[in-house]
Parts: structure tokens; C-alpha cells; sequence
């Protein structure tokens, strides 16, 4: 645990610190198909990505990084944990530099599950709440940062470049399977 008003999750690696992030590959149960949120204020076709950010103390001290994932979760996709399936740590993580911090992270790769009916659900939270200014006025940045839901749609939906794009290609890596345009 940090000294100080240090919000986010971090290791003491090589002498710097390593920020502790959490990406999750959620999926339909036939895994299938490949649950994307929509970057807010992007254009509609641009900047879809698997929910990822960064672990908080806050959750470390409660559940560890399981509850940090499941936090990002239910604050881009709308998807409670009581609604994910076959929750599962993978052995793999992605590493790398921030580009605005120029700091080092590590993303934990976490598999899960979700059925038709949830995917349903999160479409209706996440619509809910961009379509009504006041709940969206109260409600802190985190949870403003994506404004859709969906299955993944290579005809239709770009994955954001960087980062996210390498993530989801060493995601399909560890299943041996492929999704076109990724």
C-alpha cells in the first residue's frame, strides 16, 4: 500500500513503478463473440475495445485485482459481477509505456462470460444513462468514458488502434481462434 493520496495500483519493478491494469475478454457462452465498449465521442464506426484501466488500491484492498476488473466492468460495459460467468485469470499479461505518462503498466488478461440476455441488459444501462442528462451529470468521469456496448462487428466496428488492438490479437493467440479484422 502507497504512502500518500496514490489512487491507482502499482509494483515496485526495476526500481519504477509498474501500474496494475486489468483488461477482460468477455464473450458470449459458444465464445463466439467478443463483448466491445465504444470510446465516448468518438465517431460510431472508430475506438471500440475490450473493457480495460487501471486496478485502484481501493479494490486491491477488497477483492484484488478480480475486484478491480470487475469494477471496469460494470463502469464501461454496465455489466455487474453477480452477471459474469466462468470468470477466469489467464497466464498472460501485456506490458508497456504510457503514452500521455510515459509510465510502465501491466494489463492482466481475465476470460469471462455473459449471456444474450446480460448483453441485452448492459445495451439498456448503458442507452439509459447517455440518454439522460441529469443521471449523466452525476456521474463521475469513469463511468462516462464509454457510451456503448455491443458484440464485436468486424463490418461495422473498428478496434482502437495500439494497446487494445496487440491485447485482443494475444487474446485470440491464447485461443487459437481468429476474428477478421483484428
Amino acid at each position: 500500500m502507497p504512502a500518500g493520496d496514490e489512487k491507482y495500483a502499482y509494483t515496485i519493478h526495476n526500481g519504477d513503478r509498474l501500474y496494475l491494469r486489468n483488461v477482460a475478454f468477455i464473450t458470449n457462452p459458444a465464445r463466439t463473440k467478443l463483448l466491445v465498449v465504444h470510446n465516448k465521442g468518438a465517431p460510431v464506426d472508430r475506438e471500440w475495445e475490450p473493457p480495460k484501466g487501471l486496478g485502484e488500491w481501493t479494490d486491491i484492498r477488497t477483492g484484488g485485482m478480480r475486484a478491480a476488473m470487475e469494477r471496469e466492468v460494470t463502469e464501461e460495459a454496465k455489466v455487474f459481477p453477480s452477471e459474469l460467468r466462468n470468470v477466469r485469470m489467464l497466464p498472460y499479461a501485456y506490458t508497456g509505456i504510457c503514452d500521455v505518462q510515459h509510465k510502465p503498466y501491466m494489463y492482466q488478461f481475465w476470460s469471462a462470460t455473459i449471456t444474450e440476455a446480460t448483453m441485452k441488459k448492459a445495451k439498456q444501462r448503458q442507452h439509459q444513462l447517455h440518454s439522460n442528462r441529469d443521471w449523466l451529470a452525476m456521474t463521475p468521469p469513469e463511468i462516462q468514458e464509454t457510451d456503448a456496448v455491443d458484440w464485436y462487428d468486424a463490418s461495422q466496428m473498428k478496434i482502437t488502434k495500439g494497446p487494445a488492438e496487440k491485447m485482443i490479437r494475444a487474446y485470440l493467440r491464447l485461443l487459437n481462434k481468429h476474428i477478421d479484422n483484428v
